[in-house]
């Protein structure tokens, strides 16, 4: 019996020392939820996935309810990160919904979403005021915003938005999503995608890449593709930063 567990046991080694802790095969898949949020009749929050120690993912999901009891004002929602996420990119994760969209007319005067993932506290965003402008017009070096990306414009408590200038809607396409860049006194603080309502309730299941700048700052990870679906499994619409990549 002793001679049968030993052996048992030197396979079990064999088989621990033939899996790197590191290939995804080896761990395990899990997603943890922020706290509850409340919109409409349902709910807004943020969540991780994590392939053991590696960040995979990191989203905003809507419930259905909520989507479907969306309000006629305009909302903005902080969403607490989950609990115990280690070296996570993000510091805030903030949801802007308008229910009649935002200027420019004619391009996002549609109901959308706005969901930012920022690298300031929400006690930084909040001293972004209108008479800083020095800081708001303190741009970053051109390398650290991607091809194509123009200037679209300055808001409070925000920062500094930028635009990529070949998005469809941009020219003459109806506006479904895009992805915004977001800079204050000389750094990149924000990404931003943007959904329209309609694009997530017509059953779309997308992923897109993200336009890359030349450089990042190098401690940082960074996502290089997002996605926008429908997660019929657990009721909820998802918009998800993913493929991250250590600069």
């Amino acid at each position: 019996m002793k001679k049968l567990i030993l052996t048992t046991f030197s396979f079990c080694l064999l088989l621990f020392a033939g899996c790197n802790p590191d290939d995804d095969e080896f761990n395990l898949t899990s997603v943890r939820y922020g706290e509850r949020v409340s919109l409409g009749q349902g709910y807004a929050q943020s969540y991780v996935e994590m392939t053991g120690t590696r960040l995979t993912g990191l989203g905003i999901a809507v419930s259905e309810s909520a989507m479907n009891s969306l309000p006629d004002e305009m909302q903005v929602l902080i969403l607490p990160l989950p609990e115990l996420t280690p070296n996570m990119p993000t510091k805030l994760v903030m949801v802007d919904y308008y229910p009649a969209g935002h200027e420019p007319d004619g391009i996002y005067d549609v109901p959308h979403f706005d969901f930012h993932f920022y690298t300031i506290t929400n006690q930084e965003r909040m001293a972004i005021l209108p008479e800083n402008e020095e800081e708001l017009n303190n741009f970053p070096d051109p390398a650290f915003l991607p091809e194509d990306y123009v200037q679209a414009g300055a808001v409070p408590f925000m920062g500094m938005h930028w635009v990529d200038s070949t998005s469809p809607e941009l020219n003459g396409e109806p506006f479904t999503h895009t992805y915004i860049y977001g800079s204050y006194n000389g750094r990149i603080i924000f990404q931003e995608p943007m959904v329209a309502t309609s694009f997530f309730t017509e059953g779309v299941d997308v992923t897109a890449p993200i336009k890359q700048p030349q450089r990042w700052d190098p401690s940082g990870l960074y996502p290089t593709s997002y996605s926008v679906y429908h997660d019929t499994r657990n009721d909820l619409y998802k918009i998800e930063l993913n493929e991250f990549r250590q600069r």
